[in-house]
């Protein structure tokens, strides 16, 4: 049965002007007049969320903006509220999901900035995962940020070496490569450290945007070493 449309709006226009005047309780009780007629309107389950943070009461407010992402998964506000509330509640890799999703939906809007600030905040919450990593190499290629994109390749090859997918490590170092035929140099070696171990280091002065990476997939009994390397 559809709500009353005028105590929805005058519950509305009451929240905000308490809102304004920072009145947090009493905004909180109009939104809830609000929603009581409208269950599922955005904007009211926005505003009671919002009012919730203001009071720090954390967990009711992750579920008025997860209410509303159940029925709309692709509303950013919401989104972007319930990423930090995560964070804050200490739900790390609900955190670090959220983020990247907020900054893929950012991108596919063409808002380059918001996307590259939710990526970094994936990295800060799983800095070891490369998909943030190789999501903003591609983000600086595109505005020509070329040593920022060879930092993010290499620390997406970085991650992708603590899975122990090689050939996917491979690959971001690859990128790197097509870079600068002259100045970028790469040198992949399977070295006897143990398998999986692995490192990135830089390149010896003189490269301007090189890198050394060293793949540790090898072992001490056959003393098996297979080396790869790559110059440009």
């Amino acid at each position: 049965m559809p709500g009353n449309r005028q105590a929805f709006s005058t519950a509305m226009n009451a929240a905000d002007r308490y809102r304004w005047d920072s009145h947090w309780a009493e905004a909180a009780r109009e939104y809830q007049r609000a929603l009581a007629e409208f269950p599922d309107d955005a904007m009211a389950r926005s505003g009671l969320g919002f009012c919730y943070m203001q009071t720090k009461q954390w967990q009711q407010a992750l579920n008025e903006y997860e209410y509303t992402l159940k029925r709309d998964p692709s509303n950013v506000i919401a989104l972007s509220k319930t990423a930090e509330l995560y964070g804050i509640l200490n739900r790390r890799d609900d955190a670090y999901k959220a983020y990247l999703h907020l900054a893929d939906l950012y991108s596919q809007a063409g808002q380059g900035a918001r996307a590259e600030a939710a990526w970094q905040k994936a990295v800060q919450l799983s800095p070891h995962d490369p998909e943030p990593h190789e999501r903003l190499a591609a983000y600086y290629f595109g505005k020509k940020d070329i040593s920022f994109m060879i930092q993010e390749r290499l620390a997406a090859a970085q991650g992708y070496l603590r899975r122990n997918d090689l050939m996917a490590a491979r690959m971001q170092c690859e990128e790197v490569l097509r870079i600068d035929t002259t100045n970028i140099q790469a040198q992949h070696a399977f070295n006897d450290e143990g398998p999986g171990a692995a490192t990135i280091r830089a390149a010896p002065t003189g490269s301007q945007y090189g890198c050394n990476v060293y793949i540790g997939r090898g072992y001490n009994g056959g003393n098996a070493i297979w080396p790869v390397s790559f110059h440009r």
